[in-house]
C-alpha cells in the first residue's frame, strides 16, 4: 500500500503519513508524543461543569466563576484628557 493510498483511506495529508513513518523508524513508537508548553489551569471536571452551566442563568456562571476564584469584569477605561 503506498503513501497517497494510506492518507487518503485515513483522511490526512501524504506528509502527515510520512513523519508518522519517520517517528516509527526513529524512535520504534507511533504513540502520540507527551504535549509541550504550559498546562491548563482548568482540570476536566471544572470544564465539564463550565459546560453544563451555560444553559443557567448568567448569575449562576458569574457566581461560579466568583466561586473559582475569577471575576468576569473589565476594567473601566479613564477618559482622555487633552
Amino acid at each position: 500500500m503506498t503513501v497517497e493510498e494510506i492518507a487518503k483511506k485515513i483522511g490526512k495529508s501524504a506528509s502527515r503519513v510520512y513523519k508518522v513513518l519517520d517517528r516509527r523508524d526513529e524512535e520504534q513508537c507511533v504513540e502520540p508524543r507527551k504535549s509541550r508548553g504550559r498546562p491548563s489551569e482548568l482540570s476536566a471536571r471544572v470544564i465539564l461543569r463550565m459546560g453544563a452551566l451555560t444553559s443557567s442563568l448568567k448569575s449562576t456562571i458569574r457566581r461560579a466563576l466568583y466561586e473559582a476564584g475569577g471575576n468576569n469584569r473589565v476594567a473601566q477605561l479613564k477618559p482622555i484628557l487633552s
